[in-house]
């Protein structure tokens, strides 16, 4: 189970398996993502929550109007109508699904709370 989240989200699921990181990994994201200035400051919280060793690279490379960004190879993730963004982990990668771009920023703040050390030996850091 993870810690505790801020804004709670509404509901949490927690499956079998996880998904693990290097000192570096790309986020992909809509080619249409509409809150552009906000991805260098993304990086840069991504960096801190992974105690400075991780690189996020964005690479924009989903269809337009998709809502969704990806960290590996998550598969498909489908969005309840009830809620504006769910975050999915699997073996693969990380999936945000959104309603629109403000949801997919906060659903990658749910993300940053999640995230866990693994090791931190230097060259063979995980997350």
């Amino acid at each position: 189970m993870y810690q505790k989240i801020y804004p709670e989200p509404k509901k949490i699921t927690c499956k079998d398996g996880k998904f693990e990181f290097g000192n570096e990994i790309t986020l992909k994201t809509s080619k249409d993502f509409g809150k552009e200035d906000s991805l260098p400051l993304m990086a840069e919280l991504f960096k801190n929550f992974t105690c400075g060793v991780c690189k996020l690279h964005i690479e924009k490379s989903h269809e337009e109007g998709s809502f969704l960004w990806t960290l590996g190879s998550p598969g498909e993730i489908e969005l309840d109508e009830d809620y504006t963004y769910t975050v999915s982990a699997n073996e693969g990668g990380v999936a945000i699904k959104a309603k629109d771009d403000l949801s997919l920023i906060h659903g990658f703040y749910t993300l940053l709370q999640m995230l866990s050390i693994v090791n931190l030996d230097d060259g063979n850091e995980k997350f």
